[in-house]
């Protein structure tokens, strides 16, 4: 279950973000996770993570291993015990609720001109087929203006 709960305190919001989430195993399983807010919010946290990982069959503390991808995003290395693993946290971020800063004449930079340390933010996902959604994309959004526009009408697609 996730849980967002948001309230206003001193023109603030107050977001509060848990989770518990139950993951049954035949067998250990290496797993990384990443469940937390970004460490760049970190100072914005009015309560601070919790992170609990305990084994389904005998409540113990699962050993973790933590570090920080190229992404800067905080992830937990594990081994799910036989039986399973319970993950819980409960953090409080407060957040101005502010919308995020954009350019409505931002252009589309053609591929080969973008600077080589954003390249991998480029790259196709693992996780989508992306040879078999190239052609809907296009369908979808290859008659909105290149640039800003565009993108917007992807995020309105994909949040509807």
């Amino acid at each position: 279950m996730l849980r967002f709960i948001i309230s206003l305190r001193d023109s603030a919001m107050q977001i509060r973000v848990g989770y518990r989430i139950e993951i049954v195993t035949a067998q250990p399983t290496p797993k990384v996770v990443l469940l937390d807010p970004h460490p760049s919010r970190r100072k914005d946290m009015v309560r601070q993570p919790k992170p609990q990982i305990n084994s389904i069959v005998d409540g113990k503390n699962v050993r973790v291993e933590e570090y920080n991808d190229s992404f800067g995003n905080q992830c937990r290395r594990l081994v799910i015990p036989q039986g399973g693993a319970v993950f819980t946290n409960d953090v409080i971020v407060s957040d101005p609720g502010l919308p995020d800063e954009f350019d409505k004449d931002a252009p589309e930079v053609w591929p080969a001109d973008l600077p080589a340390e954003v390249t991998e933010y480029t790259l196709a996902s693992r996780y989508c087929e992306v040879d078999e959604l190239s052609a809907t994309a296009w369908n979808l959004f290859g008659n909105f203006a290149p640039g800003w526009n565009r993108v917007q009408q992807i995020c309105n697609y994909v949040n509807a």
